[in-house]
């Protein structure tokens, strides 16, 4: 499948249109377009701003409440309490050295067990 970049735009409504599917699509399917290796970028209708990090982050939003409800609100309280550091320059460039490391190492265990 030839990954690709897929235009979509917001609406006032709140939808979001997939200009080349011709068709309104939702987070989930968003998701998956992005699961399956493609790019998105969102664009609002109105004014043509980039808005695809917000629809990003709400898509991330959602996949946390999905996944990480089990967390205690002792933990989640201390994340809030402690956002103004966790959320700095430092940590941000060493989440992205985390990921870009733990995706490589995900990389290299799946073509070692081809």
């Amino acid at each position: 499948m030839q990954k690709k970049e897929i235009i979509l735009k917001k609406y006032e409504n709140r939808r979001i249109y997939n200009l080349e599917e011709k068709k309104y699509v939702n987070l989930n399917e968003i998701n998956e377009m992005i699961l399956q290796g493609n790019k998105v970028k969102i664009l609002d209708n109105k004014t043509g701003e980039d808005i695809t990090n917000i629809i990003l982050l709400q898509i991330i939003n959602n996949i946390l409440l999905e996944n990480l409800s089990h967390l205690s609100s002792n933990l989640l309280h201390q994340i809030i309490e402690m956002q103004n550091h966790l959320f700095g320059k430092d940590f941000i460039k060493f989440f992205e050295n985390t990921y870009t490391m733990a995706s490589n190492f995900i990389k290299l265990t799946k073509i070692s067990n081809e």
